[in-house]
């Protein structure tokens, strides 16, 4: 009865009760008035062996059921388990390690519950938007989601592998069964969200990197016709007269095309779907998924 049990159970009162008596039982001893040693305090001695035998009785079956009680409102199916394992290494009353061997059940018993809860929120929350903390991007973000998620459902999994027979009976299937099914759908969202993206990603890269590389600042700005006339000139750079010495001497085409600038002021054009491209790629390739060539070219550039 020790802080692993208060923390799983969360029943520190109770278990802070039966410690006080188990502390009192040798309190009796050192208070007594005789020597224990002398044949003619045999019958004393005896008495108050009779009282601690008879209070440690009623210790013990108050320990175990409050520990029976204690398991049926775990806080942690996992957290459980690992006590259950550490009372093995531990030199305990035959009562109390019969006890802890029949809540195995229990756990399990947890474990559903929080299964059913993770599946829960998989299902009410995968079509929404949601939060995943700041570097996430939302195709990665719903992945990294789903995958946290289905995480939380397969760390105890682990663990009750690791005891034999655990999860080969009966009620072990029936849990078993709703976790492979929970897997199954996580899987399929995943992939699901993932094709979804890199069918659409291609077709984003190629339309975004034939526009223009520059565009006008001010898109609110209304031109006559003269004003956009003037704002061309201005803006016009005829390429044949830069740089005309140099271009001669590398034996360049005589003609090339001229470019017009957008009318001032201009900015970069740079697309935030590229920037949002970028992104998404680094993240998927962090989560283990093969990014389509097109993407990684930009993200590479």
């Amino acid at each position: 009865l020790g802080p692993e049990l208060k923390t799983v159970t969360g029943e520190s009162e109770g278990i802070d009760k039966v410690i006080t008596r188990v502390y009192a039982l040798t309190q009796r001893f050192e208070t007594l008035n005789y020597n224990i040693f002398e044949s003619r305090n045999h019958e004393d001695w005896e008495g108050e062996m009779q009282k601690f035998r008879k209070e440690v009785s009623e210790i013990d079956n108050e320990s175990t059921c409050f520990i029976a009680q204690a398991f049926k409102k775990l806080r942690s199916a996992e957290g459980a388990f690992d006590l259950v394992q550490k009372f093995y290494q531990v030199k305990s009353r035959a009562s109390i390690n019969s006890l802890i061997e029949e809540r195995y059940k229990d756990i399990l018993e947890q474990y559903t519950l929080e299964l059913s809860h993770l599946v829960h929120i998989f299902h009410s929350k995968k079509d929404t938007r949601f939060s995943c903390g700041k570097i996430y991007p939302p195709t990665a973000r719903s992945i990294a989601w789903a995958e946290d998620l289905y995480q939380r459902a397969k760390r105890p999994i682990l663990r009750f592998k690791s005891r034999d027979g655990l999860l080969s009976g009966e009620y072990g299937e029936i849990v078993k069964q709703k976790y492979l099914a929970f897997a199954r759908d996580v899987d399929f969202f995943k992939n699901s969200v993932y094709k979804d993206w890199t069918m659409r990603v291609t077709q984003i890269v190629v339309d975004r990197l034939k526009q223009p590389v520059l565009r006008s600042s001010n898109r609110n700005q209304v031109l006559s016709d003269n004003d956009e006339k003037k704002s061309n000139e201005e803006t016009h750079i005829d390429l044949s007269t830069v740089g005309k010495s140099i271009l001669n001497r590398r034996d360049r085409p005589k003609t090339i095309q001229k470019f017009d600038f957008p009318p001032l002021p201009f900015e970069s054009n740079f697309s935030k779907d590229l920037y949002m491209v970028i992104c998404e790629t680094k993240q998927l390739d962090t989560l283990g998924f093969e990014v389509p060539e097109a993407a990684l070219n930009v993200t590479l550039q």
